[in-house]
């Protein structure tokens, strides 16, 4: 009798922690996180090793950035896990490691979660291989690629613009969620949002106008700057639209719009000390005095906020390969206003395989198209570049290698 009540007292426990939990989700669902917390807390109270609750509650505290909590909420619903599981709360004590630099700790959740992470101590300097990763994913988004030295860090290898607040080499935390795909080289890429800026590169970002009389040019001054082991990417302000269906890819068989030529006035943006940055463009355009020029360097400042040209304005992203849903990396549909101030374009051309191209023109709308339609532009160069502003989710782009 006294085994079958207390069995009973068990269940029903576990009815009320099941039902505390869901409580909980719904208020994270609607962004209440204190009451969500709130009703995690009374649900460990009942069952302190309940670990679907503690893996709640460190996502929370993952998305405010309390790292020592989140940490501690993983560890806990980890010790109730089998020892080799791939479970996501391993993986966000291993961001929440990473972010306290607790490498022993990071290490040993990559290893349970089934992350192949040699032996060692001390911080992982790992190469996973090129990574897209959304900076700024709740406000001025902008994706760019960078060398993943770990499951949950990522260096920046393009020159981000000034309006994302990050700069190149920057090291930043990221989310293990993909939210998007990206293919280079023929590979797909898992999109991944920053979750916070972990580690500064001191390099600042630099704006120059340049002459170069081909694509070669472009391409010798980013080779100068790389062998410097620094970056120039080539912010091109040329850029003119595509129709709806090239956008959509639905054009018919012959419907082309072929890529404009070379234009020698060039936007650049470099990653270098502004004494440097000058020492480089003199020497490469005394290479050809009679082709190649350039301005006097200045440190890049924000154009404008996006969020201020247009609500919703979308995302600037380095890619090279369409989202997997065909809708923009979010999938989500949502109208763009027509009344924003234009802002001068930019582009980036770059001709490795496996390195980023940018184009950017925030808040343009194609004239003829409606507002929530999808518009395409290409920058004025060798290669074919295209930006799609997708229903204001995103802005993608797509690189066409040319033949």
């Amino acid at each position: 009798m006294n085994s079958d009540k207390s069995r009973e007292s068990r269940e029903a426990i576990l009815r009320e922690v099941f039902r505390l939990n869901d409580a909980g989700r719904e208020q994270a669902d609607a962004g209440d996180w204190d009451a969500a917390l709130a009703f995690y807390q009374q649900a460990i109270d009942l069952f302190p090793v309940y670990s679907p609750v503690l893996y709640n509650m460190g996502l929370i505290y993952k998305w405010r950035r309390q790292w020592a909590d989140c940490l501690d909420a993983n560890e806990r619903a980890a010790r109730r896990l089998p020892e080799d599981h791939g479970d996501p709360a391993l993986w966000n004590l291993g961001i929440a490691a990473t972010a306290l630099h607790r490498w022993d700790v990071a290490r040993e959740a990559w290893r349970r979660y089934g992350v192949s992470i040699p032996d060692g101590e001390g911080e992982l300097e790992l190469d996973f291989g090129p990574t897209p990763i959304r900076l700024n994913p709740d406000g001025n988004a902008e994706v760019v690629w960078g060398t993943r030295i770990d499951p949950a860090r990522v260096v920046i290898r393009n020159v981000p613009t000034p309006e994302s607040g990050h700069h190149w080499g920057d090291i930043v935390l990221h989310d293990g969620e993909p939210k998007g795909e990206r293919t280079i080289a023929g590979r797909v890429c898992s999109v991944f949002d920053e979750i916070e800026l972990w580690k500064p590169s001191g390099i600042p970002t630099l704006s120059v106008e340049v002459t170069a009389a081909d694509a070669e040019d472009s391409r010798a001054l980013e080779d100068a700057f790389a062998e410097a082991g620094l970056a120039a990417e080539d912010w091109t302000k040329e850029l003119r639209f595509l129709c709806k269906a090239c956008s959509e890819g639905t054009a018919p068989e012959g419907h082309e719009h072929p890529p404009a030529p070379h234009t020698a006035e060039r936007h650049f943006g470099l990653a270098a000390p502004l004494d440097v940055a000058t020492r480089l463009l003199t020497a490469w355009a005394a290479e050809r005095p009679g082709t190649r020029a350039h301005s006097e360097p200045v440190i890049a400042e924000a154009l404008s906020p996006r969020a201020a040209i247009s609500p919703r304005a979308g995302t600037l992203v380095r890619a090279s390969g369409r989202p997997v849903d065909g809708a923009g990396a979010t999938g989500r549909h949502r109208p763009v206003p027509v009344a924003v101030r234009p802002v001068p374009p930019l582009s980036r051309v770059v001709d490795e395989p496996g390195r980023a191209e940018c184009l950017r023109q925030d808040g343009a709308v194609a004239p003829g198209f409606s507002d929530n339609r999808r518009v395409i532009g290409v920058a004025r160069s060798s290669r074919l570049l295209r930006r799609r502003v997708d229903d204001g989710a995103e802005v993608e782009l797509f690189p066409v290698v040319a033949t």
